[in-house]
């Protein structure tokens, strides 16, 4: 049986995924969801920075990111590879690629995979079209022509029902979890109190906020409550179910701060003239609460992080909705980019106190999980081939995607109580 699908109200864009004789396609959601609307997402840029806040500096604390412990060397399949058993490795051979909860491409993403990074197939369909993944915690379907293999795909056993969600205990993110300032829930009543909907929940961010790997991997099962003992959880589940069917107008893959600020950026079959992505999304969705995941795409903008951040909380606030601040899980601005080291987290951590909102600490959430939630990152140089690059990560693994759902639904259960 194939499982059914969960599209978002906003259907994001997968140009190098679908095969040629073949376009993804999406049946109804439930009827608590909305009909899929297309829309167009910008091509991919770069984004320069916003004018530099004339607002007085912010201090923040001085102690920077622990000393990371190294990541393991990426492995990626060669020829001289072999099979083993009832299992083949295989190399992502596409720039990403969004594994399904079914050997079909009409199924639901739950994730992301990444070029050059290996896994381990582990079953396939009757036709050998899709194998059956090992990714982290997880088990996933994958199409043929996202990979190479070495090996024929015919070794694997049949399994057309293999998919398996994510899981990740409560007990493993506990330090993520933030303190809900008395001023949140004057905000979350305001925001209802104004007509807001009190049962939906936006995000302002980048390639870790994407649909497929945040709101729409939950929504299509990427994430166990249940096999995590997190089934306390069901309840706030519910209550903002319909929020996970949507992808936001003012999440893309190159949003830095600045640009969730910019008209450009904003969808113009759905925004208003000089209407930017946050205005948009707020007014479109009607949410009471508003999510903030910024940062990596201010690697090389970082000192206009924090006007830009401010600018996103005042008009967060002015249109009557609860903002929460979430770090990210990784230091590229430290590491790429020149600035001081745990700099833009540390920013997130006192402005959010400053104007009393929660900060979700996904940083410290992702400190003792598996590659400290951190996907593998490669580049190609021509003389040397395929490079890792080590603790310059920044897209979210197995482990951080389902850290960033349960911290989310646990701090929307403790301010929607």
């Amino acid at each position: 049986m194939t499982p059914r699908v969960i599209a978002p109200t906003q259907a994001a864009i997968e140009p190098t995924e679908a095969p040629p004789t073949a376009t993804p396609s999406a049946t109804a959601p439930p009827a608590t969801s909305a009909v899929p609307v297309a829309t167009p997402i910008p091509p991919a840029a770069t984004i320069t920075a916003g004018p530099q806040s004339t607002l007085p500096p912010t201090a923040v604390s001085s102690g920077g990111p622990a000393s990371p412990t190294p990541f393991p060397t990426l492995s990626v399949a060669t020829p001289s590879a072999r099979v083993q058993g009832a299992t083949l490795p295989i190399t992502i051979n596409i720039d990403s690629t969004y594994p399904r909860n079914g050997p079909d491409w009409s199924a639901g993403p739950v994730g992301r995979m990444l070029k050059w990074s290996s896994y381990t197939a582990i079953a396939r369909d009757s036709t050998a079209s899709w194998v059956l993944v090992q990714d982290g915690s997880s088990r996933v379907w994958l199409h043929g022509s996202m990979f190479k293999v070495v090996g024929e795909l015919t070794v694997l056993p049949v399994n057309a029902q293999g998919f398996s969600p994510g899981v990740l205990p409560l007990s493993r993110v506990a330090g993520g979890l933030p303190a809900i300032p008395d001023r949140a829930y004057g905000l979350f009543s305001q925001a209802v109190a104004a007509g807001r909907d009190g049962g939906m929940v936006t995000v302002i961010g980048d390639c870790n906020s994407e649909w497929q790997v945040y709101f729409g991997r939950y929504a299509n099962g990427g994430y166990s409550l249940s096999a995590s003992g997190a089934g306390g959880l069901a309840g706030v589940s519910a209550r903002f179910a319909k929020s996970f069917y949507r992808a936001s107008l003012a999440t893309h893959g190159s949003f830095n701060a600045a640009a969730a600020l910019d008209p450009t950026w904003s969808d113009p079959g759905q925004c208003k003239g000089g209407e930017s992505p946050l205005e948009c999304e707020i007014r479109v969705s009607n949410a009471s609460i508003v999510i903030i995941a910024l940062g990596t795409g201010d690697t090389f903008t970082w000192q206009g992080f924090e006007g830009s951040l401010r600018a996103i909380l005042d008009r967060a606030i002015a249109a009557r909705t609860l903002p929460i601040l979430m770090t990210k899980a990784d230091d590229l601005e430290s590491q790429q980019g020149g600035a001081p080291p745990g700099f833009i987290n540390n920013v997130i951590r006192a402005v959010g106190a400053q104007y009393g909102v929660p900060v979700i600490d996904l940083w410290q959430a992702t400190r003792g999980l598996t590659d400290r939630g951190l996907a593998p990152e490669v580049r190609e140089d021509a003389a040397r081939g395929i490079i890792d690059l080590g603790a310059q990560r920044f897209h979210l693994n197995d482990d951080g995607m389902n850290a960033r759902i349960v911290l989310t639904l646990q701090t929307l259960s403790a301010i929607a109580r």
